[in-house]
């Protein structure tokens, strides 16, 4: 086996590992949409690894039916340091041809009344709506 190969087998197997390890410390905000996702029976995968090259990412949820990664941000997200990051890490996301669309849901939007927050979701699947 080459050394590409191998690389590309232990860097999936780290996404695995850490993709188990962020679903067993899954935050409020994630355990809650969720929640909501399995009630409208929206298929979905949570902590989803995704590679890109040599950089491995895990999606918070990747809808496959919408094309969509939903990323849940919390507070950390607000730094300018962090905010130029996750644009990286979206453009990133967007270069694979099964991603349409990547979300980002703040931690207080999850929390808001769910006709609200499905109706808010619904138009950044559907803008026109």
């Amino acid at each position: 086996m080459s050394f590409n190969k191998r690389r590309q087998k232990a860097l999936q197997s780290c996404g695995k590992s850490f993709s188990a390890e962020l679903k067993s410390r899954a935050t409020p905000a994630e355990i809650r949409f969720k929640e909501i996702l399995d009630k409208y029976k929206i298929r979905y995968f949570f902590q989803h690894p995704f590679q890109r090259g040599e950089k491995l990412y895990i999606l918070d949820f990747y809808l496959p039916d919408y094309a969509t990664v939903v990323e849940i941000d919390g507070g950390y997200h607000d730094s300018v340091e962090q905010s130029k990051l996750d644009a990286i890490r979206t453009a990133e996301i967007l270069k694979k041809e099964r991603f349409a669309r990547v979300v980002r849901v703040r931690n207080e939007q999850v929390f808001m009344p769910e006709k609200d927050l499905l109706q808010w979701l619904a138009k950044q699947f559907c803008p026109w709506l």
